[in-house]
């Protein structure tokens, strides 16, 4: 006899208050790590009492926006629209700087008025005040950002009319069709990876600089990197709270190629973060175990990786950093790498860029509706917004010139909005964002069962947040979910015609 299992419920770990010893453990963490440690340190470090005071009060504005929703509203979990970019962005800063949590003085990286060392053109040899100054703008941009989000979210009503006539019987063929989409995922990879001449050879073109060796091959790195959707599906989908052996047997050989196909580290992170907020939702109860597990893993892998690809031009990998004599290194690298990540610098020289280049316009959005059309038909299309962060607040190439094949600088959702329409575009662009979160909460709320509204919903707390890089992933990734949905209604309809001529036999 065939075991059932009731309808899940997806919705009600959103609105689950966290603990009392959760919400005591997070305001402890915002009060101390987050607005008393960096002043203090900078009156350890620097000088300048009243532009450190100024400093410090533009850092905690914004620290208390981002955690307010989730230290003072109510009925607001830690997967809640609202709370989780605020949780997510402490987590990375725990896993990728844990001795922050036990050093907070010592280990602190953020001086207030430090003199930048940037590449910049524009932020070069630039002194504390300078530098001070510009980073209480980027404080009040990313407030205003947030506060717009909240009130655009807030905007519409909690309850309306949508309801998806959502058929349960596809859930049980879902985990197959996600295999089949996992397999061919780890085949291309591992194809992909032979052809260029193997592990070793793959892991050497990122010395080169994997803007230069990896362009081309774009249809490739979106099937595979599209591939946690199907991992996604599967967790959603599958009966009861244990994961059969498949699943884990699929998502290992997954992970290295997840890795290989392009070097990037972060992606095989959210992987794994992508996974827990799943589970989580579904069980309404967070694994401990596994959150612990894969901090730790992510902080030493993204040494690790690190430590592959650091040694530019090299002519061989250094495998050893796979030895326990590496695994020290590979956590100093890791430590060292997040705290060259936070001195790039890529927020503060936009809004200095700004200046001198004007704004955007709204090209860094426009090139993600542009993306897929081929440079060959359209060769002066807007670039991406990473790539205009390296081009013109790096290296001061006026906005409208061809940028040759360069790598990208990541920015904040909030900085893109403001360099391309100014404050308008953080009131507008908060606000989008804020109701196309509470259009995709509305929608799980009148579908708790859905398994695809559910994955649609994490990758809406993933990726919907204003930026237009991000934008373009969130879209790819629901196209890869349809597509895996109707894999598994082809397979139910196939399953149902070849058990259709029994069923009169069995009347």
């Amino acid at each position: 006899m065939t075991q059932t299992y009731p309808a899940p419920d997806f919705f009600t770990a959103l609105t689950q208050k966290p603990s009392r010893a959760l919400w005591w453990a997070i305001a402890l963490y915002v009060l101390v790590y987050r607005i008393i440690t960096p002043p203090v340190n900078a009156m350890v470090m620097d000088t300048g009492a009243a532009l450190i005071f100024t400093r410090g009060i533009s850092n905690a504005l914004y620290q208390l926006t981002l955690f307010f929703p989730i230290l003072f509203m109510r009925r607001v979990g830690i997967f809640h629209p609202l709370a989780f970019p605020a949780l997510y962005d402490a987590a990375f800063s725990v896993v990728f700087d844990p001795g922050h949590i036990f050093l907070p003085l010592l280990a602190a990286n953020r001086q207030f008025l430090a003199t930048s060392t940037s590449y910049s053109v524009f932020l070069w040899g630039m002194g504390g005040a300078q530098y001070a100054n510009l980073n209480i703008k980027l404080d009040i941009i990313c407030s205003v950002f947030l506060a717009f989000s909240y009130l655009g979210f807030m905007a519409l009503k909690s309850k309306g009319p949508v309801r998806i006539n959502y058929r349960r019987q596809i859930d049980r063929y879902i985990p197959a069709a996600s295999a089949c989409y996992l397999i061919a995922a780890i085949l291309i990879g591992f194809v992909f990876i032979m052809a260029r001449g193997g592990l070793e050879q793959q892991i050497l073109s990122f010395y080169k600089g994997r803007h230069e060796t990896l362009s081309g091959y774009g249809a490739i790195f979106a099937w595979v990197k599209t591939s946690v959707v199907a991992l996604m599906l599967w967790v959603a989908a599958a009966p009861g709270r244990r994961l059969p052996w498949q699943f884990a047997l699929l998502a290992l050989c997954l992970m290295p190629i997840y890795w290989l196909v392009d070097g990037s580290r972060s992606s095989l992170v959210i992987l794994l973060l992508s996974i827990i907020v799943i589970y989580s939702l579904k069980t309404r109860a967070i694994p401990k175990k596994a959150l612990v597990i894969a901090g730790m893993f992510a902080f030493v892998i993204f040494g690790m990786l690190g430590l592959l690809r650091r040694d530019y031009h090299a002519t061989q990998v250094n495998f050893s950093v796979f030895s326990g004599a590496g695994l020290l290194e590979a956590v100093q690298a890791s430590q060292s790498e997040t705290n060259k990540r936070g001195a790039e610098e890529g927020d503060i020289a936009v809004i200095k860029a700004m200046d001198h280049m004007g704004e955007l316009a709204g090209r860094s959005y426009l090139s993600v509706l542009a993306l897929p059309i081929p440079r060959a038909f359209w060769p002066d299309k807007p670039k991406n917004i990473f790539i205009y962060v390296n081009w013109v607040a790096f290296l001061g190439k006026p906005i409208d010139t061809f940028a040759p094949d360069t790598w990208g600088i990541p920015i904040k959702p909030a900085t893109e909005a403001y360099w391309n329409f100014g404050f308008l575009g953080l009131i507008f662009v908060g606000a989008l964002v804020g109701l196309g979160q509470r259009l995709i909460f509305n929608a799980l709320r009148n579908n708790p069962a859905s398994v695809p509204l559910v994955v649609i919903y994490v990758e809406s707390l993933l990726y919907l947040n204003g930026g237009s890089r991000w934008a373009f992933y969130f879209m790819q990734n629901c196209a890869t979910l349809l597509l895996i949905l109707i894999l598994a209604e082809i397979l139910r309809r196939h399953a149902r015609q070849r058990v259709a001529p029994l069923l009169p036999l069995r009347a």
